[in-house]
């Protein structure tokens, strides 16, 4: 039996979507606690990770907000995209700036990061659609029914 980080690994490996995530403490065992959803969700999508669950309702928002890369992680991409562009003349396989290593393998994070932040905006563009139909629709109701 392999533990769960080999699997993992072998997963990555073969690029197969593992559902996972990495620990995060939960002393209290709520299931329905919003900010250790956030923190969940969050942990997990930094580790590239892009699905999660939950037993309360109270946690959807939340999870939703953590899976979804934030303005900076956004601006954090374009930044590496931008300085692997700038090295990939060089010759260079990478190159360390500001602290941070430039490579491939950063290069293909930051495009799947990218890619995994427009997917999120779509669905909560579908989403919003669907709330306004739904109001739409029950304002409708109301007002029949008042007349």
């Amino acid at each position: 039996m392999y533990g769960k980080g080999e699997c993992e690994l072998i997963a990555r490996t073969l690029e197969v979507e593992t559902r996972a995530s990495p620990f995060v403490a939960n002393t209290t065992g709520s299931v329905s606690d919003p900010n250790l959803a956030f923190r969940q969700a969050e942990a997990a999508r930094k580790c590239g990770f892009r699905h999660g669950g939950g037993l309360n309702p109270a946690v959807v928002e939340p999870q939703n907000r953590g899976f979804t890369p934030s303005e900076e992680d956004v601006r954090d991409a374009h930044w590496v995209l931008e300085e692997y562009r700038k090295m990939a003349g060089s010759g260079d396989t990478w190159r360390e700036v500001n602290g941070h290593i430039i490579d491939r393998y950063e290069a293909a994070r930051a495009r799947d990061t990218l890619e995994w932040a427009e997917l999120c905006a779509e669905r909560n563009r579908e989403k919003a659609e669907a709330v306004a139909r739904v109001q739409a629709a029950m304002a409708e109701h109301t007002s029949q029914a008042s007349a």
